[in-house]
């Protein structure tokens, strides 16, 4: 092997803007593969102190002006409203070399038109979303890890996505094109998966406590249930893998259920008249419903479906406190 071939590649210089956990992962993560990292700026200096030690960066700054001139990759990592007010501020800068210099967010639900104004400096723009869950909790190397064997979305101008390839390439990623006019309804799946899968979590915790067990045994109970309804849906389909009362057209199962939530979780019969309307959609998609039984299952659902905030919600309001 020639010396040529032996050299390393040579990799571009970052900076990272906001110092959370989705820019602690990044960071860590373009550290270990030979990025360097030029400067870390975070509204927390602290977080900023802590990410900039552990990849050497130069500059560890909370004032945006800090941020390294000769920096080629900009990472903005930032809460999503936060964007575009950090991109103007960096289109302020007379010292950057916009033209040469590439600048991405990692938001969801936003697109590169997020950063208009500095490609209006002839800088070149880019969203870059990892499809990924990244607790505040873990350190560096395992939020780094996070992202190796993950799908990424990427959307921006041609200069920009072919260095998104090579950065999604060097962490170990998979790459995923989403439309610009299709990022809100992409960031709905994303939100889908993750915040409302919680939140369906949350719910089954509430119930499991009413059962009068142990709290914190909720997962322990419904593990291998939640692990086998997820593999028959990566073996099948949703479709193949939906089974239950309602697939199955139990309609005095569905009364019995909405009957005891009203009297031991009230604040849940929206959620199951909600879902017990999804189900019985994806049922009759299904072709296990009769067209008699798909009308009767409407009919005891529907009867139940409540329009209202729940009740811990209401407290929260000014007009309800006390």
């Amino acid at each position: 092997m020639t010396r040529r071939r032996k050299r390393r590649e040579r990799k571009p210089s970052v900076s990272i803007i906001g110092a959370g956990s989705v820019g602690t992962a990044f960071a860590a993560a373009l550290y270990a593969r030979g990025y360097r990292v030029m400067s870390v700026i975070s509204s927390n200096l602290e977080s900023a102190k802590r990410l900039g030690r552990g990849v050497r960066a130069r500059i560890v700054s909370d004032d945006l002006s800090d941020l390294a001139a000769e920096s080629e990759i900009i990472f903005i990592t930032t809460p999503d409203e936060a964007i575009k007010n950090v991109a103007s501020k960096l289109a302020e800068r007379e010292d950057l070399e916009f033209t040469s210099m590439i600048f991405l967010h990692t938001s969801g639900s936003l697109g590169s038109e997020a950063l208009s104004s500095l490609q209006e400096k002839g800088g070149h723009v880019l969203s870059l979303h990892p499809i990924q869950l990244f607790p505040r909790t873990e350190p560096p190397k395992v939020l780094a890890a996070r992202l190796r064997g993950i799908y990424f979305s990427i959307e921006g101008d041609p200069t920009a996505m072919l260095v998104a390839r090579k950065i999604i390439r060097d962490v170990g990623g998979k790459v995923l094109m989403i439309r610009p006019d299709l990022k809100p309804l992409y960031h709905v799946a994303c939100v889908l998966a993750s915040n409302y899968f919680v939140a369906l979590l949350g719910l089954l915790e509430e119930v499991h406590a009413k059962l009068g067990l142990r709290q914190k045994d909720f997962m322990e109970v419904f593990e291998n249930l939640l692990k086998s309804t997820i593999e028959a849906v990566k073996v099948s389909s949703p479709l193949d893998a939906l089974t239950g009362p309602i697939e199955r057209g139990d309609v005095d199962t569905i009364k019995l259920h909405l009957a005891e939530l009203r009297r031991a979780l009230p604040d849940m019969v929206p959620f199951y008249t909600v879902m017990g309307m999804e189900t019985i959609r994806l049922a009759a998609k299904k072709g296990t419903l009769t067209p008699q039984k798909t009308a009767h299952l409407i009919d005891a659902i529907s009867s139940h479906i409540q329009r209202q905030v729940p009740s811990e919600l209401l407290s929260l309001l000014p007009e309800h406190r006390n």
